[in-house]
């Protein structure tokens, strides 16, 4: 820890302007001693360790009070501004006419008690801003706990993963595997189980973990698609290779293989279609 000496210097500065005036000012000088005992001064005091980690983080000096809470993963702050909190995704509540999800005011409700009427701290995402005008941050308790955590451990919300918002996935998929095992919240819904990839008849638009066998494994110009059973594609990527080639998963060596896919369902030519960005979203996997 630095030693800082504070003192007071007068600085004198000469002033022109027709006649020769002076004038003095005090000014705050730190003195501190910091690694190999190097003697620095300074008009401002060297940050503490805390504070230096806190910045590494990106994380706002400035506490932020949140105004409202919109649903389970989105709040607004008293300056307008509203933040979707990074690497989870909570069930829809009822919104313009469109029913709601099972659990989803829940997931809001806790949020509520978590930060509404109070100050916390913002760690900006590397991407901060999504498509909808939305600030992304992991919003964090005054103790720098993350709240974005809290949700995922207590099972209302799922780990989503979107690169290049990649701070804290670690952490936040440890989270959602404690909840999944203890089947906490979500985790108790049908919809939240590991399905057969074959009973695919209502799989559109929704959050989906699938079982199947790849049947195929083809690489196009801009991506891999993996076929699992009952004509479900898996697409990844070509820039998002190299994530999977650092866990060890070759796609091609996938093929007769059963494996555990997870994330968004949508419609391709009449054909389900899960986009995959990370090796996480394969939550089970091998290779002969």
């Amino acid at each position: 820890m630095a030693r800082v000496v504070k003192s007071s210097l007068k600085l004198a500065s000469l002033l022109l302007g027709g006649a020769l005036s002076l004038s003095v000012a005090a000014v705050t000088v730190y003195q501190w001693r910091g690694e190999g005992e190097v003697t620095s001064f300074g008009d401002r005091p060297p940050a503490t360790a805390a504070e230096v980690k806190k910045r590494q983080l990106g994380v706002e000096p400035a506490l932020y009070r949140v105004k409202s809470v919109h649903d389970g993963d989105t709040v607004t702050l008293t300056d307008g501004r509203r933040v979707r909190l990074i690497g989870i995704n909570a069930p829809e509540i009822a919104h313009r006419g469109r029913p709601g999800q099972t659990g989803g005011k829940a997931a809001k409700r806790y949020l509520k008690q978590l930060v509404e009427g109070k100050s916390i701290y913002l760690q900006w995402g590397v991407e901060r801003q999504d498509r909808y005008k939305r600030l992304l941050a992991h919003l964090l308790f005054q103790d720098r706990d993350s709240v974005n955590e809290q949700l995922l451990r207590q099972g209302l919300v799922h780990l989503s993963i979107k690169p290049p918002n990649l701070t804290r996935l670690e952490s936040y998929h440890q989270a959602e595997q404690e909840a999944r095992q203890a089947g906490r919240g979500i985790w108790q819904l049908p919809q939240y189980q590991i399905v057969a990839a074959a009973d695919r008849a209502d799989y559109q638009n929704t959050f989906r973990r699938m079982r199947g066998e790849v049947t195929g494994v083809t690489e196009k110009e801009h991506l891999w698609v993996v076929a699992l059973t009952g004509g479900v594609k898996v697409m990844i990527r070509k820039d998002s290779l190299p994530a999977f080639s650092a866990a060890g998963l070759a796609l091609p060596a996938l093929l007769g293989q059963e494996v555990v896919v997870r994330g968004w369902v949508h419609r391709a030519s009449g054909e389900p279609v899960v986009r995959l960005v990370h090796p996480l979203e394969f939550e089970q996997w091998s290779l002969r």
